[in-house]
């Protein structure tokens, strides 16, 4: 594993650079659909929260991905409103660091706990891009928005099956989000 370390923080750290694209938000479905591929710090999001649903047992699986859904819109709609806090980039980074870490340490919770923790950081990606999306075009972009980022979680979760029996994988990609996450913290600084 500790050879690992390097490659994984040298990639972690290319992939990092293009950071934070949440301008031009559009006001249709497509680019809705394309939006959550812009941005590094979603695309890791989404995929960390599919690949730690399936580390969960039970009902915890399910509930991960529906609260972070459910509470994306929530933050979303609070930011079309123009209430975003001035945290929110910080908060979004936050997660992006937070999420690898439940990945790279495989931590189940109870689903009480994995739920607050999901909707928490999807309240802040839900922030984000709310308070940049415009009121006339929020409905279908918003709509392209959650069912791409559905699928992403998709992915992290079917991604997380496949490599369910190879905890070095699970944790060198938990890692790699991790550090990509506390590089983006330190660019919202």
């Amino acid at each position: 594993m500790h050879r690992y370390r390097v490659p994984v923080l040298l990639i972690a750290t290319a992939l990092c650079a293009p950071a934070f694209a949440h301008p031009g938000h559009g006001d249709s479905l497509a680019l809705g659909l394309l939006h959550p591929l812009s941005g590094i710090d979603h695309l890791l999001a989404m995929l960390g929260v599919g690949i730690w649903a399936s580390m969960q047992a039970g009902r915890t699986r399910w509930l991960i991905p529906a609260s972070f859904l459910a509470l994306m819109i929530v933050g979303a709609w609070i930011g079309v409103a123009g209430y975003a806090p001035l945290v929110t980039e910080l908060g979004v980074a936050a997660s992006v660091a937070a999420i690898g870490m439940l990945n790279f340490r495989s931590v189940r919770v109870a689903p009480v706990v994995a739920m607050l923790l999901a909707g928490g950081f999807a309240v802040f990606h839900g922030f984000a891009h709310g308070s940049e999306m415009s009121v006339t075009g929020a409905l279908p972009f918003g709509a392209g928005f959650l069912l791409s980022s559905a699928a992403l979680q998709l992915t992290g979760f079917w991604a997380g099956m496949l490599t369910r029996r190879n905890g070095r994988i699970a944790a060198m990609g938990g890692a790699a989000i991790a550090a990509c996450g506390a590089l983006l913290m330190m660019q919202t600084l």
